[in-house]
């Protein structure tokens, strides 16, 4: 009965007669537990070209075959005792985020041209065992980095695929890799003073200034681009 759904893991369209896992830009198979192309974004995404997530589907995320979010928690025992986290029961935060906007001549037409978005992000967070509540907390930060790296990658999503003239698909490449990513990054940076707000209260006000310039900002250089033929 199982196989009478064609869309399962991951909601992608599932080929019996092939044993293929639909996704978009890296079809994966099942039985030989890897897709079957190199990862585009290479050695960034670990040593094994052919891997998915990192041979680990259940706690990694790779959206459409090209881009990952790595994550890494650890529980410790005890609060650090030295350094400039002495003393905290927790912490998560981005150690890097790097999904890049390229752009590439397409054979669909001559003067077709199109924008692909791979990278990963790595996020790390920790928190103290015998802390009340730390593990908790700590969570509800990871939730934040994981809506923002998946809410930048929905958004830059909307430019991929679809064919420009060269000038403009550079124009959207300069979004991606600039405005968009300060923006859902400024967006991250107010929810999780939110979260922070009984002690982070007084820089609040400045995040949501901060954050409303750069969506205004995206929004700007976005019709400047819509204005290229």
């Amino acid at each position: 009965m199982a196989k009478v759904n064609p869309i399962r893991w991951s909601t992608k369209y599932t080929d019996d007669e092939t044993d293929l896992v639909m996704y978009p830009y890296r079809p994966y198979s099942p039985s030989m537990g890897r897709s079957l192309s190199h990862d585009p974004i290479e050695e960034k995404g670990g040593l094994n070209l052919y891997g998915f997530t990192g041979n680990s589907p259940t706690c990694l995320i790779d959206p459409d075959g090209r881009m990952t979010l790595r994550e890494f928690a650890f529980a410790l025992q005890q609060p650090p005792t030295k350094g400039p986290f002495t003393g905290y029961g927790g912490l998560t935060w981005f150690n890097a985020f790097e999904p890049k906007a390229r752009v590439y001549r397409s054979i669909d037409g001559s003067c077709c041209w199109k924008v692909i978005v791979p990278g990963y992000a790595d996020l790390y967070y920790w928190w103290v065992v015998i802390v009340p509540r730390a593990m908790q907390h700590e969570m509800l930060h990871v939730d934040v980095h994981r809506d923002t790296y998946n809410g930048f990658n929905g958004s830059a999503s909307r430019f991929v695929g679809n064919c420009y003239s060269e000038p403009k698909a550079k124009c959207y490449q300069r979004i991606i890799n600039g405005p968009l990513k300060v923006a859902w990054l400024a967006s991250n940076h107010t929810k999780n003073l939110l979260i922070d707000q009984s002690y982070r209260s007084g820089e609040i006000a400045q995040a949501v200034q901060e954050e409303q310039s750069a969506w205004a900002k995206l929004a700007e250089e976005e019709t400047k681009c819509e204005q290229i033929k």
